[in-house]
């Protein structure tokens, strides 16, 4: 495999790279046509920057989540999810994404999401992760 800008030239495209790594291509981890749009759009270099960012921030963030969580404020669990999520935009995860959504929408009508939601949204983390790493973008978690 050819390196180019951090992402690999993948053999068998997107869809091959994620059914290596055991991760469906149609199950929604990753929007294949929103990525390839990113990708077209920004580059190589700017989403391996962004996909590096966002392994490094993600662990405090879901911290945060956690500590509001276990303290019952919707409000600072509403705002981590948001941040998790335009990451998870950006980088067309689109699964995470979408749980964000739903979490923080919750979160702003004063439901605080449960431990439940809040481990859900952390394997989902992980799981985007490893769609980044078999995408080229990152080399671990």
């Amino acid at each position: 495999m050819r390196m180019t800008g951090g992402v690999r030239m993948l053999p068998g495209g997107i869809a091959g790279a994620l059914q290596r790594a055991g991760i469906g291509p149609d199950d929604g981890t990753l929007d294949v046509m929103a990525f390839e749009t990113i990708l077209a759009e920004f580059g190589p270099d700017l989403l391996s920057r962004v996909a590096a960012s966002f392994r490094a921030e993600a662990q405090g963030a879901l911290d945060a989540l956690d500590t509001a969580v276990a303290a019952r404020d919707a409000v600072a669990a509403g705002q981590q999810c948001h941040f998790i999520k335009g990451s998870a935009l950006y980088l067309a995860l689109g699964r995470l994404s979408g749980l964000c959504e739903r979490l923080e929408g919750e979160a702003r009508s004063g439901e605080c999401p449960g431990p439940d939601a809040a481990a859900s949204l952390r394997a989902e983390v992980i799981h985007g992760l490893d769609a980044l790493i078999a995408l080229g973008l990152l080399t671990d978690r």
